[in-house]
């Protein structure tokens, strides 16, 4: 089942999404958390696989190349990281994209 995983998570990179910005202090604009959450579940759909859980930092700032990662736990109890990188900013939306996948279920 690990291997299934696995595969799986490295078949998913490519998702992608344009999402709206939210204004942090400062003048910073920041990644909304849900929609963080909504592309990892959109990509994990797109496996056939379910999130019991998934856990994407709150504080992104919204800048082109920035790259972040999300952890996931699927209903059957395997765990996996997502990293999502920031591709472009315009205005008050940024375009996300998951650029990398790492099987985290412990052996």
């Amino acid at each position: 089942m690990q291997r299934t995983l696995t595969k799986r998570m490295a078949a998913v990179l490519g998702v992608a999404g344009v999402l709206a910005l939210a204004a942090a202090g400062c003048g910073t604009k920041t990644i909304d958390h849900s929609d963080e959450v909504d592309l990892v579940n959109k990509q994990l759909d797109s496996q056939n696989l379910k999130a019991k859980s998934v856990d994407c930092p709150d504080d992104v700032e919204a800048k082109e190349g920035e790259t972040f990662n999300c952890d996931v736990t699927l209903t059957n109890g395997n765990t996996g990281t997502y990293a999502i990188t920031v591709e472009k900013v315009s205005d008050d939306n940024a375009s996300l994209r998951v650029t990398g996948a790492k099987n985290t279920t412990k052996k």
